[in-house]
């Protein structure tokens, strides 16, 4: 997933869900891993 960030730049993050619990629900979501900031311009 991402979101926009200023200028050209993204972040790019992976949402983590509860374990066993179902993956579609996004209120089961506790903390997202940071993949990184990227330009997608480039």
């Amino acid at each position: 997933m991402s979101i926009d960030l200023d200028g050209p730049y993204r972040l790019i993050f992976e949402p983590i869900i509860n374990p066993g619990a179902d993956q579609d629900d996004w209120s089961e979501i506790t903390c997202i891993k940071v993949l990184g900031v990227e330009d997608t311009h480039e």
